[in-house]
């Protein structure tokens, strides 16, 4: 717990983005609703039915989304290559019609460690990364040289792109085909530097169906699948960066989904 030492102002960082209708999604995931299940009205005169004359109203609601919806965490039986999954296990072993047996959400662990922001949009010296642009490891060993640090075992590795902050408003363009993300070797160079988790402001970490029919997910297969390492995407970077913070406390923790292959999450950095 000696990265909650590096917190100096106490000033908090929300680094989650709001889930509401009309939110972006790739090809397969379902869209976000919700719809009000009960009103203060509703709830007095069912109470009523039972017998129960308070004032009491309640209201409820009723959702559906996968759970890679908004700003999320990739459990690591998210993701396979060919029949294996993380730490060799099998899909016929992790996949069931219920859920999964394992690799789930609920073992997802609560994370709270050092986060470093990695800025590649300043180190092309633009507000965002341009269309079709694939991070490449010597972008983020420079971004790195430029935060002053070095990264450590168990870091979470912030990755601002700048594609959230200036493409967010217009939901189509920002999961279109060629949003900019990080390419294999910046994972590589990521991964050697025994980084815990990878925190992204886009849609997919890397970009989004832009490489060879042979590379798609590539990433996604590396970390998740040969690596362990987690992967949250729609991760607001841009306020951080716009303060100038390099390193920071970061939290996060992710809904208990049985069988889940990842969840919402609503991550924090404190400085």
């Amino acid at each position: 717990m000696s990265t909650l030492g590096r917190v100096r102002s106490g000033r908090i960082f929300d680094l989650g983005v709001s889930i509401a209708p009309g939110l972006a999604r790739l090809p397969g995931q379902q869209p976000y609703g919700f719809s009000m299940e009960a009103t203060p009205a509703f709830t007095r005169e069912s109470l009523k039915t039972l017998g129960i004359e308070s004032d009491v109203g309640f209201t409820i609601e009723r959702v559906e989304m996968d759970l890679h919806t908004g700003t999320h965490v990739d459990a690591l039986g998210h993701v396979a290559t060919g029949d294996v999954m993380y730490g060799g296990a099998s899909v016929d072993e992790v996949v069931r019609e219920n859920g999964l047996a394992s690799l789930a959400s609920q073992d997802i662990p609560p994370i709270i460690s050092r986060g470093v922001l990695l800025d590649l949009a300043k180190v092309k010296g633009v507000k965002s990364l341009p269309l079709g642009h694939t991070a490449t490891a010597d972008e983020l060993r420079k971004a790195v040289d430029d935060a002053g640090v070095t990264l450590e075992a168990g870091d979470v590795a912030l990755i601002n792109t700048g594609w959230l902050a200036e493409q967010f408003s217009d939901q189509p363009r920002y999961a279109q085909p060629g949003s900019p993300g990080i390419g294999l070797d910046a994972a590589d160079f990521l991964i050697e530097q025994g980084v815990f988790a990878i925190a992204a402001d886009n849609i997919m970490i890397e970009p989004v169906l832009s490489q060879r029919p042979d590379e798609l997910a590539c990433v996604h297969m590396r970390c998740i699948t040969e690596a362990g390492v987690y992967l949250m995407e729609n991760v607001q970077t841009e306020e951080l960066a716009d303060a100038g913070v390099t390193e920071c406390t970061f939290l996060c923790s992710s809904v208990k989904f049985e069988g889940g292959t990842g969840g919402p999450v609503r991550p924090l950095a404190l400085i």
